[in-house]
């Protein structure tokens, strides 16, 4: 139908006709006329009209193709390409047209071409390429457009799924070969506008179509079928009539035809709206409506359902371009002046076939709102708004029933679900078709939401980004029953966004939505979003984190030598939201349970953080200390790389030197065992937060260099022990706070002639000890050489205390209590009963005669003897440790190959008490 409803909105003028009134239905007409058999041969022959251009000048668009295209194709000017895309625009020739403006553009700059090629690429369903051009048009026009809506996206292909309630049905029954349309209910009849092949005496052809004039035509119905007939008499006339509307309570018919040619232009005339009245079944002669006009086309008549007001189209001077709508009112047997509808419904294109429903809706077509292509069908309300009667809510109807093409001539029947409509779209059996649509509930209209998704950094629109869209019920409270919400606004969806990143979706605001959105190199979007919220405003936008953007790089490196550490597992977990922030299930997995990073060779990893997270980092590496750190993920997205400095074990070590207690020289490959204890005295220590390598049990062993690296917790207590031939045992308790990182803590070997005064160890040596073995006369008394004190001669009871059990003696090579050496057993048994405080280490000795191995064997039994004993006596075994050091510890000098009385020996077989905990000082009174 594009060769009579489009608007043109920068065709040139033909002659005097303007420039809107050419493109109202092709009802402004040439008087020429051609016979039926050779339209083209006749104005060859005619010389004033052996020229394409003169004929296009006068409106013979299907003529003047035909004589264009007998010309070479290489040889046309722009004026000619003008005139051919034209002529296969208006005679609804999409392809061929689009052929002809792609020409145009290619060679000319003027903003028409662009808008024509559009326009014919978007009815051709190439609608990316028609955005292009459009937005190339607007551009270029700039703020000389007015009152054009454009699409600015191609959302109107989702619409296909807007009323799949509503059917279509091409009503063959009434349709020709030809142009068909117009189609209403005449009291029992119907009327039809068409240009089909009818007996007459004339051989008048429209030039523009090449065709018959347009004529109305009564329906009726019979019982074999329909009887379609053209309307004879005062309703015909020579040039165009049609459309027609019938008002039922005044039995009036209104329509559209020629007027009588003017004097400027004898040949052409433009439109008007005639008025004709059934009375006593016979109709008046038509006469015009006062509100035509020599200079203007007034067409599509629809009148008001109480018949007292109408609304027609017009091109007359003061609208917005095109054929606008206009509205008069009837006073008494005239009519008002003309009242112009308002931007809501008029545009800068053509307004065209209004049609005025039952429930005071007004259905029109229009090319100037935004719209699937060529002219679309609009339902606008009439309501009170503030007291003011106001057009307001414009709504596309949608397909099935608006299409690519031109859909027009609306009706609706009184019940609101069944009525007709005319198109040209393909599958037709003509030009232009009457349709047929039934609804069962009638078409309901869904509110639609442009969703827009973009890049969160740089707003940037998204193509192709892939929506699914599930619905998840009704909103908290809603009153609105389930019933009342079609099934198809409950079904889930499947959306990609277009060019513009924008995507249509119809929605209802009490219902709500969630939305998955998965786009490579971009953040997963999951949120659920109220429909309310997504109707809220025009566009409801959706802004894509780019993975770019939440990313740092990680490097682990030494942190002496800042080298950087290969293959490091870096453990990140997930500590929760920062205060007063609210952290919803979408945010993707990936940064709420990040994985475990593995540095590359170059030591980087890549981590995705959210800002408004807290994430523990930790890393364990061998030769490194632990790594732990808290931090915000806001301070990661802070730096594009964030240093993971890990300091080794080696910087943190203090070097163990043990040595000749009387040279002093280094000992080598001595091996060293160290035991953690527990905290030191006063200080309390969570040992699960105390890194492995500071409280496990280990051997040190020195090495060429003399020294062992041992790294220590400072509020740590540690047991080392070395057993070396030829020296005494050490075994000393020291505090981690005594090693310094970087320094040497040095241990001194006692030689085996040497023995220590007291239980200090190494360190503290005397040779007043040393004496002659031949000359056992020169030996000091065993009161001489006793240094440990007894339990009946200590004072106080404090933790480090060491005390002997003088009382406790075995036989030689025994390690059974005698029944005389109990007592002081006893005593400390009722020490540690008065005192659950109290914990004891039993150090069993031995004399020097036997084998070194064996005494040791021989002390760790006297040790277990003494433990059992105490058990016995209601001590717990837990209070209870033991020690046995054979003769590696003698009071006196009978070692080997020394003669000492059985009485000196018998003080080297001995048990020593060393108090291990005990809770404050208790003080022995005599």
């Amino acid at each position: 139908m594009k060769n009579l409803l489009t608007l043109l909105a920068f065709l040139l003028s033909f002659s005097s006709v303007g420039l809107c009134q050419q493109d109202t239905m092709g009802f402004a007409s040439s008087e020429i006329m051609a016979s039926k058999d050779d339209v083209v041969r006749s104005y060859k022959a005619d010389k004033a009209f052996s020229d394409a251009s003169e004929l296009y000048k006068k409106l013979g668009f299907g003529a003047a193709e035909k004589l264009y295209m007998e010309k070479e194709e290489t040889s046309f000017d722009i004026e000619q390409l003008d005139h051919l895309a034209n002529s296969y625009r208006l005679n609804h020739k999409t392809e061929e047209a689009e052929k002809y403006y792609a020409k145009l553009v290619g060679v000319s700059t003027n903003a028409k071409y662009y808008l024509r090629y559009a326009q014919m690429l978007q009815s051709n369903n190439k609608c990316e390429d028609a955005l292009r051009w459009f937005t190339k048009f607007k551009e270029t026009v700039g703020e000389d457009i007015k009152h054009w809506e454009f699409q600015e996206d191609c959302a109107f292909d989702f619409q296909s799924t807007w009323h799949p309630e509503v059917g279509v049905k091409n009503y063959k029954e009434v349709n020709t070969e030809n142009i068909d349309f117009g189609l209403v209910p005449m009291g029992t009849e119907m009327i039809l506008t068409s240009n089909r092949e009818v007996q007459s005496l004339s051989n008048r052809k429209d030039l523009w179509t090449a065709g018959n004039f347009t004529d109305l035509f009564q329906i009726k119905t019979k019982e074999d079928g329909l009887s379609v007939k053209p309307w004879r008499g005062k309703m015909k006339k020579k040039f165009h009539d049609g459309a027609a509307v019938f008002a039922t309570q005044s039995e009036e018919l209104f329509f559209t035809r020629n007027l009588k040619a003017t004097k400027l232009s004898r040949e052409e005339s433009n439109l008007g709206v005639f008025r004709s009245k059934k009375e006593n079944g016979s109709w008046s002669e038509p006469e015009a409506m006062s509100f035509n006009g020599i200079d203007y086309s007034c067409a599509h008549p629809a009148v008001r359902p109480d018949g007292k007001a109408l609304i027609f189209a017009s091109n007359m001077a003061g609208g917005f371009g095109g054929m606008d709508l206009y509205m008069v009112f009837k006073k008494g047997k005239s009519w008002s002046k003309p009242v112009h509808l308002g931007p809501e419904i008029n545009s800068g294109g053509n307004e065209l076939f209004p049609f005025w429903g039952q429930d005071n809706s007004l259905y029109f077509s229009s090319e100037g709102h935004a719209g699937m292509g060529g002219l679309d069908i609009f339902k606008i309300d009439f309501e009170k708004v503030n007291g003011d009667f106001q057009w307001t809510d414009r709504k596309h109807l949608g397909t099935p029933i608006n299409s690519t093409m031109d859909d027009f001539s609306f009706f609706i029947k009184p019940d609101g679900k069944t009525g007709y409509f005319a198109s040209d779209r393909p599958g037709g059996l003509g030009r232009d078709d009457v349709y047929t649509w039934t609804s069962p509930d009638g078409i309901k209209f869904f509110d639609v939401s442009n969703i827009v998704v973009r890049n969160f950094e740089t707003k940037d629109p998204i193509k192709d980004a892939e929506i699914q869209v599930e619905c998840l019920g009704f909103v908290e409270g809603t009153p609105t029953p389930e019933a009342d919400i079609p099934e198809i606004l409950l079904e889930s969806k499947n959306l990609i966004t277009k060019e513009e990143g924008e995507v249509a979706m119809i929605s209802h605001p009490v219902l709500n939505y969630k939305f998955d959105i998965d786009k490579k190199d971009y953040v997963p979007f999951l949120r659920e979003v109220p429909g309310s919220e997504l109707l809220a405003e025009e566009k409801y936008f959706i802004d894509l984190l780019p993975w770019d953007m939440l990313a740092t790089k990680i490097i682990v490196r030494d942190a002496v030598t800042l080298e950087p550490i290969q293959h490091a597992i870096v453990d990140v977990s997930n500590l929760g939201s920062l205060a007063e922030v609210q952290i919803d299930s979408s945010i993707p997995e990936l940064l709420t349970n990040p994985p475990k990073m593995n540095t590359d060779e170059s030591g980087s990893s890549i981590f995705y953080s959210h800002p408004d997270l807290k994430y523990h980092i930790d890393v364990d590496l061998d030769k490194y200390m632990p790594f732990d750190l808290d931090l915000s993920g806001s301070v990661l997205l802070d730096h594009d790389t964030y240093y993971l400095d890990l300091q080794p074990w080696a910087s943190m070590a203090t070097n163990v030197v043990v040595r000749n207690a009387i040279t002093l020289e280094p000992l080598k490959n001595i091996a060293v065992d160290v035991e953690m204890i527990g905290p030191s005295e006063g200080k309390k220590v969570d040992l699960n937060a105390v890194p492995e390598i500071m409280k496990v049990p280990t051997t040190l062993n020195t090495s060429e260099e003399a020294s062992a690296p041992f790294v220590s917790h400072k509020d740590l207590t540690y047991q080392f022990r070395i057993n070396k031939d030829f020296y005494l045992d050490f075994n000393k308790k020291i505090d981690g706070k005594d090693f310094v990182a970087g320094e040497k803590y040095f241990i001194n070997l006692s030689p085996d002639e040497i023995t220590s005064l007291t239980d200090a160890g190494a360190g503290k040596l005397s040779k007043d000890l040393e004496v002659e073995a031949k000359d056992p006369s020169l030996a000091p008394t065993p009161e001489m050489l006793r240094v440990v004190p007894t339990i009946s001669e200590i004072k106080k009871i404090k933790k480090g205390v060491v005390f002997q059990l003088k009382e406790v003696f075995y036989d030689f090579d025994k390690y059974v209590i005698r029944e005389d050496a109990s007592i002081d057993l006893g005593k400390l048994a009722d020490l540690m009963n008065e005192h659950p405080s109290m914990e004891v280490q039993l150090e069993s000795h031995t004399d020097a005669r036997g084998k070194k191995s064996y005494n040791m064997e021989l002390s760790r039994n006297r040790a277990r003897s003494a433990k059992d004993f105490l058990v016995k006596n209601g001590i717990d075994a837990s209070r209870l440790k033991m020690a046995h050091f054979g003769e590696s510890k003698l009071t006196n000098h009978c070692g080997d190959g020394v003669i000492c009385d059985e009485d000196l020996h018998q003080m080297n077989r001995r048990t020593e008490v060393r108090v291990l905990e005990f809770d404050g000082e208790y003080e022995i009174k005599d």
